[in-house]
């Protein structure tokens, strides 16, 4: 597939859909630098090519290469600022990149397309590590409230993080209470 692909590449060298399927191909062999290099390209051919970002964003994050698609998804959310999806991938990779500021924005964007248990915890996790405790867990809070079944995994998340925001506060026994 990969070879296809590069002919295609070769034909088309300002398709950033042939070089998004390249970077696809890329993943699903568990090449990641590869795959980023190809997505990164697509991005650059087209920066409103949301598949391209979404991937190349995901897989830098899971590389520890967040910083390399800060600037692609605000220039795409200059675009198509109703993008929850995006605004949790900016808010992600700048809080990796200790960009609290900017990450807390991009929450705050998400949460009001995207009202969720998931944003919730994540809006708790930055206002933790701005360490603004009472604010963070006030968030984690909500993101329980939030859960939208018994099993909704952000909320584990949240009440998990309520119990070890508690705990560093030493406060043991509401720890143990809420537990």
């Amino acid at each position: 597939a990969i070879h296809s692909l590069r002919i295609a590449s070769e034909e088309r060298p300002t398709s950033s859909v042939v070089f998004a399927n390249i970077g696809i191909a890329y993943l699903q062999l568990g090449e990641i630098d590869k795959a980023c290099a190809a997505l990164r390209r697509a991005v650059l051919l087209d920066p409103l090519n949301s598949t391209a970002l979404f991937l190349w964003s995901d897989a830098a994050f899971h590389s520890g290469r967040d910083g390399d698609v800060i600037e692609p998804l605000r220039l795409y959310l200059q675009h198509e600022e109703a993008e929850a999806a995006a605004w949790s991938r900016l808010a992600r990779a700048c809080m990796r990149t200790a960009n609290l500021d900017e990450a807390l924005k991009a929450l705050r964007h998400e949460a009001s397309i995207r009202d969720s248990s998931a944003v919730w915890n994540n809006l708790g996790v930055v206002r933790s590590l701005r360490n603004e405790t009472v604010r963070a867990l006030e968030c984690f809070k909500r993101a329980v409230e939030k859960a939208e079944s018994p099993d909704d995994w952000s909320a584990h998340l949240a009440a998990r993080n309520i119990g070890q925001a508690l705990l560093s506060r030493g406060l043991l026994d509401e720890a143990l209470q809420f537990t």
